[in-house]
This record gives C-alpha cells, sequence and structure tokens, in this order.
C-alpha cells in the first residue's frame, strides 16, 4: 500500500483517489489551479500525502460536495423555521421584545427581594 493511500484512508476518504477509473459517474473535467494551488499539491505529492495532482483534485471535490451539502441542510431549516413562523408559531424576536423582557425579569426580581425583605409584622 502506498502512502498516499493509507492518508486518505486516515482523512476519511472512502476511496483510493489513485484510481479514478474505478469511481462511479466520473466525467472528465480539465481543471486550471492557480500558482499557489500547484504549489500545494507538488508539497502535498513530496511529502506523500498524495501520488497524483488528480488526488488533490478529487479530494477538493469531496470536500466541497460535503460544505454544499450542509449549505442546503441550513438552507432548508432556515426555510422551515421562516415557514413556522408565518404560521404564527414561535416568537419574533426583535430589540423592543429583548427589552421588554430584560424589564420583565427586573420588575420581577426586584419584587421578588423587596417580598423577601419585609420585616414581619
Amino acid at each position: 500500500m502506498d502512502g498516499a493511500k493509507g492518508g486518505y484512508q486516515r482523512l476519511g476518504i472512502r476511496q483510493n483517489v489513485d484510481e479514478p477509473h474505478k469511481r462511479a459517474n466520473v466525467e472528465r473535467m480539465t481543471l486550471s489551479p492557480t500558482q499557489d494551488q500547484v504549489a500545494f499539491i507538488r508539497q502535498a505529492i513530496e511529502s506523500g500525502r498524495i501520488s497524483r495532482p488528480e488526488g488533490a483534485a478529487i479530494e477538493a471535490m469531496e470536500l466541497w460536495e460535503a460544505r454544499e451539502r450542509r449549505r442546503a441542510e441550513i438552507l432548508a431549516q432556515l426555510d422551515e423555521a421562516e415557514a413556522s413562523l408565518s404560521l404564527g408559531h414561535g416568537d419574533i424576536i426583535t430589540h423592543e421584545s429583548v427589552l421588554a423582557l430584560a424589564g420583565d425579569v427586573k420588575n420581577r426580581g426586584r419584587a421578588r427581594i423587596a417580598a423577601e425583605t419585609v420585616a414581619p409584622g
């Protein structure tokens, strides 16, 4: 087993990135990395993290896909929350409502302290 494959397994990537022909539904694309990205790819190859530039592209796509899936989940949750609010569920919190709540808590606290400090008659 080469060092790159073992390294990717430690990163939790499921497939050996040096065998892209074994991946399902692969479409060939040409990518042009920036000079900084090329330097990172070369460094990863030299350190044994990957054995070919394609490994960096596949890892980047998997990370991007995971981020986009999480983003879609967050947006769906936001839509769900907005729909719930539009049905009258929950409370809309504004600056004014926070000030009112703080005032109410303060008044109840003062009343409790006053009741506890009243001397028996």
